[in-house]
Parts: C-alpha cells; sequence; structure tokens
C-alpha cells in the first residue's frame, strides 16, 4: 500500500475524533488550601461522626426482653424497662453495631430478629393472662392444690376424706 491511500479522506472529522480521545484536563494535581479533612480528624473519628442518630428499632424489643425475663423471675414488674428506656439503650447500641460491624449485618437478619421481637412482645401479654389464671385458680381451692379433692364436713367428723354414699339408693348396673 502507498501511503497516500492511509491519509485520512475527511480531515475535519479526524480532528473531531482526536479530540474526545485524548485525555482532558480538569485542573487536578497538587495540594489546594483548605481541601481534604480538617486537621486533627483521624479515620475513626471520622467513622464516629457518621454514626447513626436515631436507634434501630429492631433492637428496642430485644433489649426489653431480658428485663422482662428477669422482672419475670424475681415476681417484681418494676424491674421490667419502660418503652423510654428501652430506646435510650437502643441508640448506643445500634452506633456500636454500626461501629464496629459497618454494613456486614444482612438486612434478612434484621428481619429475623424484628420477627423474634414482635412475637415476644406478642406472647407477654398472654403468657401474663394465663399466670394471673393459674393464681386465681389455686387460690380458689382449700386443699392447696388446683382440682384436688377437698374434705366435706361429714367427711372432716368421720376422718375419712371421701363422703360415704347415701343409703337407701340402688346402684345403677
Amino acid at each position: 500500500m502507498k501511503p497516500e491511500q492511509l491519509q485520512p479522506t475527511n480531515p475535519e472529522f479526524e480532528q473531531a475524533v482526536k479530540g474526545l480521545t485524548e485525555p482532558k484536563k480538569d485542573g487536578r494535581g497538587g495540594v489546594r488550601p483548605g481541601a481534604g479533612r480538617p486537621q486533627g480528624v483521624t479515620d475513626e473519628f471520622a467513622a464516629v461522626n457518621r454514626l447513626p442518630e436515631k436507634a434501630n428499632l429492631a433492637i428496642v424489643p430485644v433489649i426489653e426482653i431480658p428485663f422482662d425475663l428477669w422482672a419475670q423471675a424475681m415476681k417484681l414488674p418494676e424491674l421490667a424497662l419502660g418503652k423510654d428506656e428501652a430506646k435510650n439503650l437502643a441508640l448506643p447500641i445500634t452506633q456500636l453495631l454500626e461501629y464496629y460491624f459497618p454494613g456486614r449485618i444482612p438486612e434478612i437478619a434484621w428481619i429475623w430478629l424484628m420477627l423474634f421481637a414482635s412475637t415476644s412482645n406478642i406472647l407477654k401479654p398472654r403468657l401474663k393472662i394465663i399466670s394471673e389464671r393459674k393464681k386465681a385458680a389455686g387460690t380458689v381451692a382449700t386443699g392447696g392444690v388446683p382440682g384436688a379433692r377437698t374434705p366435706t364436713s361429714q367427711a372432716s367428723t368421720t376422718g375419712s376424706d371421701m363422703v360415704k354414699p347415701a343409703s337407701g339408693y340402688v346402684k345403677a348396673t
């Protein structure tokens, strides 16, 4: 091939394409005054500044559960956490989780946590109702054990715990 055949046939087009392929200069290069982080701001300090300002609501009921169990075990309902106390604890826990495990806790884990917490919140009042009914049933029986046979006045005078069948009646067979 001759060199004349390789020459551009449209010089205006070649100039336009040449401008697109050359890297454009954006003015970077060198330190600009006032650019970057303020002096004294470390990576750790910057990470702390990026922590969330609101508590993760999935954590609130999970915090309440151990205190509810403690209150139930000690039979002191005053030991259970209030909603405000649980929210106050949830914020630093949320921030610690975000600081030590940033983006490492998958969304599905939060969904499972919410399911666990929601189930706990639904079960708490029902378990309290069952507990109160058991207490009420235990105080009605005079024998101290619900469902136990209670002696009658005739049985207590004879020393037997069972009332003798009445005489004069025919046994049904």
